[in-house]
């Protein structure tokens, strides 16, 4: 005679899982996130005390002309004029502590005449173009670079010439600056 299993038998009891519903799920998972990133990110900050202290590198660049002044003349007798300048990267005594590439921005009273063209001359004899000219504004990008810690003067002289009529006369008046930023 066979024996009938019991329903508390075992092999006909079946276990019930019990399953959480899928928010559950990611709400336990945003918990366990959070406090993860919390003690991973609490390593990375610091304290500083009244004893600390910071140095940051010391930025020199400046512009100076020798001349008698920035207003020039063009006419049938003189069809060329020039204005010359040193660009350096020392300033009351303090050498520039990072490298500096710098560009050289004309700022002109009038725009130019047609028949006038500007160039921008270094005593190495490099002789550029303005890239970019806006209304009253020539931009020179990119002239020099200053290399960290050692003191150089760039030395300079933007040509102003007739490049059509030599009937051509103007007055220019030119104001020199100079943008640097640091590439190291």
């Amino acid at each position: 005679m066979k024996t009938i299993p019991d329903e508390k038998s075992p092999k006909k009891r079946k276990e019930r899982r019990i399953r959480l519903p899928f928010h559950v799920w990611l709400t336990y998972l945003l918990i366990c996130t959070l406090l993860a990133t919390g003690v991973s990110s609490a390593r990375y900050v610091s304290t500083s005390t009244a004893g600390d202290s910071t140095r940051t590198a010391v930025l020199a660049v400046n512009a100076s002309s020798s001349g008698s002044g920035n207003t020039l003349t063009i006419d049938k007798n003189n069809q060329s004029a020039g204005y010359s300048f040193t660009v350096a990267n020392e300033d009351n005594g303090t050498v520039c502590e990072t490298t500096l590439q710098y560009d050289v921005i004309v700022e002109l009273s009038n725009p130019l005449p047609a028949d006038v063209s500007m160039e921008l001359a270094s005593d190495d004899g490099v002789t550029v173009v303005p890239d970019n000219m806006t209304g009253n504004t020539c931009t020179f990008s990119d002239v020099g670079i200053f290399e960290a810690g050692i003191e150089e003067n760039d030395s300079y002289t933007l040509v102003f010439q007739t490049t059509g009529s030599p009937s051509v006369s103007c007055v220019i008046n030119a104001d020199v600056s100079v943008r640097a930023e640091q590439i190291d």
